[in-house]
């Protein structure tokens, strides 16, 4: 099997990876097959899963298929905590099969999950989508009946004390995303200075700490279907960071607008069939579903911005000739 053919030995072209995301990317194939020799793990084929810059996703073709994900930050863990409490109530997520965070076999986290035999959600239809947000909605109201002990990432220090982190964590999250712009538009300003005030407001800590998927996008699940075609399962996959705090928090992200149709409103559907919202969850759900928007515009923003200038480099190189300094935003 030649692992090397994984290594991204080009990475270093794409701008904006920590050294730490270079390093992983550019030795992947060193990497995997040292896990592997580990292990004594000997695959017929293996197979890369997407194309992210945080992690490493590969699909190891041997008795039966499983999936290795190395991390160039400090996320599997929390992904693991996680999993195997989600896997405790019976909500449908990947095994963690094997596990590593002491950093000798390689100088990153990795762990081995089971293989889901799922299809993504964009390519199906809107309805499609709406039943899965639907059936998505549901389990994410039984994962918040899950008590946890903190907020955030477990290995942060605030985690234990999530009556003084929980705003803390919004608020710095918020700042880092905004501080990575570079001269930002007044418009993106002033939302700051109104979000930021918002994020003061002390209800947002009335609530007890819940296990969170900490990333309940529109792609971080799969969808089954059965033999007639029909939309009847779920699995959860590639939680985020944060899994511990206000179940509100899970809910507004799944209602930002970069979801695919159908998914947002099957997931407030779902959600509310088995868990009637409060009054005081309904105004923190509405806090948050405005703070997630924002979070998400700040995102698209550095995003476009990278990628207006990626694309400007390479037509100008086309056509030999000097980018023009107004061009640049």
């Amino acid at each position: 099997m030649h692992t090397h053919v994984l290594n991204q030995k080009s990475i270093r072209k794409q701008p904006g990876l920590s050294e730490r995301q270079y390093t992983l990317f550019e030795h992947l194939g060193t990497y995997i097959h040292t896990i592997l020799r580990h292990y004594d793990i000997h695959p017929t084929r293996l197979e890369r899963l997407g194309y992210g810059t945080k992690s490493a996703v590969v699909a190891v073709y041997h008795d039966e298929p499983w999936v290795l994900k190395i991390s160039a930050q400090e996320d599997l863990e929390s992904e693991t905590f996680f999993l195997e409490n989600a896997h405790l109530h019976n909500i449908p997520v990947p095994r963690i099969l094997m596990s590593d965070f002491t950093r000798k076999i390689i100088p990153f986290d990795f762990i081995f999950l089971s293989f889901v035999h799922g299809q993504p959600p964009h390519v199906f239809r809107k309805d499609a989508r709406l039943r899965a947000g639907i059936i998505f909605g549901k389990y994410l109201a039984r994962i918040h009946r899950i008590h946890v002990d903190g907020v955030g990432n477990i290995r942060s220090h605030v985690f234990a004390h999530p009556q003084h982190a929980w705003r803390y964590l919004l608020r710095t999250s918020l700042r880092r995303k905004f501080d990575a712009l570079i001269s930002p538009p007044t418009s993106l300003q002033q939302s700051f200075l109104f979000v930021s005030h918002l994020l003061s407001d002390h209800l947002l800590t009335s609530f007890t700490p819940r296990l969170l998927h900490g990333d309940a996008g529109g792609n971080n699940y799969l969808i089954h279907r059965d033999t007639r075609n029909r939309v009847y399962k779920i699995t959860f996959i590639d939680p985020g960071t944060w899994v511990g705090g206000d179940p509100m928090q899970d809910l507004a992200f799944t209602q930002i607008s970069w979801n695919y149709p159908g998914f947002a409103e099957g997931v407030l559907r779902g959600y509310k069939r088995v868990h009637k919202l409060t009054q005081q969850e309904q105004s923190r759900f509405e806090t948050l579903r405005l703070f997630n928007q924002y979070w998400a515009c700040l995102v698209s923003f550095s995003r476009g911005r990278m990628r207006w200038k990626q694309m400007l480099r390479v037509f100008h190189a086309l056509k030999k000739n000097v980018t023009h300094p107004s061009l640049i935003c």
